[in-house]
């Protein structure tokens, strides 16, 4: 390998780590998705600025074939720092940057199936290595660690992306399009800008209808909650006015349930007084009409009576 790819290689690593080490603190610090999308699209537009500027003198009308490929590229580079950036909220930056960095296996298994690239024993053994770790490092899960087992999804993801990223710049190199590779990545990182607005504005309108959601939330648990608390309330009310109510039409009850027997009482003293007669005699009369009653074995009624009916006819 010739001293300039060694440097350049070496370069991309170093960049690479640095990127993974400082993508956790990124999004620690833009905050919120809006913040964090915008960081994302000045970065991609000040590398698109300094690609530009490197290439100023080769800039041309890109081909087709360029074109499709930095739209490809563009897409990847996307996919693969947003999905890097949110595993890193889910995984330590050790495994994630490990994991990540493992995508270049793509690359490597394409160019052997597809341009038919030589393999050796060195190439087969290195492979299964980072096949292995990837599986070790997506085991168990630290003791006490609320986090399941396994790599998240994103990471998976971000590392297919980045692997996606490889087999694209292989491809553009092997195609008609490689003598535009300053246009191709520029076009790319252009395009990456492009879709970093996007999102953050999609993240904007969602973070402006975020407070009207919560309000009707708010009123829509608020409203049966007031019912209740009314309906609540009617029926202490009436708990409490119930005694009171008893209390008051208690005397009225009463003298309701009195009038029956008043009346009855009144029928009872009326009858008597209209089937007997009441008489006052002398005591002498008194005795004779004992004596008489007892001689002739009949009440006194019966005597009275006889007496009467004989004297009136």
């Amino acid at each position: 390998m010739e001293p300039t790819a060694l440097f350049l290689l070496a370069l991309s690593i170093v960049c690479s780590t640095a990127r993974a080490v400082f993508s956790k603190r990124l999004g620690a610090l833009s905050g919120s998705k809006r913040g964090f999308y915008l960081t994302q699209a000045v970065l991609f537009a000040v590398a698109a600025a300094v690609l530009l500027m490197l290439n100023v003198r080769s800039i041309a009308r890109p081909s087709q074939t360029a074109v499709l490929l930095a739209v490809a590229y563009g897409v990847l580079t996307v996919l693969s720092q947003w999905m890097y950036t949110l595993s890193l909220t889910r995984c330590p930056v050790s495994v994630c940057a490990m994991v990540y960095s493992f995508g270049f296996i793509l690359p490597t298994v394409f160019g052997t199936v597809v341009w038919r690239e030589p393999v050796n024993a060195f190439k087969i053994v290195s492979i299964l290595l980072c096949i292995g770790t990837i599986f070790l490092a997506s085991g168990k899960s630290d003791a006490g660690s609320a986090k399941p087992r396994g790599l998240p999804l994103p990471l998976i993801v971000a590392m297919l992306a980045s692997g996606g990223l490889g087999i694209v710049q292989k491809l553009q190199q092997k195609s008609a399009a490689s003598g535009e590779t300053g246009m191709f990545l520029c076009l790319a990182f252009v395009l990456a800008t492009l879709l970093s607005l996007l999102a953050a504005l999609a993240a904007r309108k969602d973070a402006a209808e975020k407070p009207e959601k919560k309000e009707k939330k708010k009123k829509g648990k608020a409203e049966p909650a007031a019912e209740k608390k009314k309906v609540h309330a009617a029926k202490k009310a009436a708990v409490k006015e119930a005694p009171a109510k008893e209390v008051a039409d208690a005397p009225e009850a009463e003298k309701k349930a009195a009038q029956p027997k008043a009346k009855k009482a009144e029928s009872q003293k009326a009858a008597p007084a209209q089937e007997s007669l009441v008489l006052r005699l002398p005591r002498t009369l008194q005795k004779e009409l004992e004596q008489r009653r007892e001689a002739e074995g009949v009440s006194m009624d019966e005597l009275v009576t006889y007496l009467l009916m004989r004297g009136m006819m």
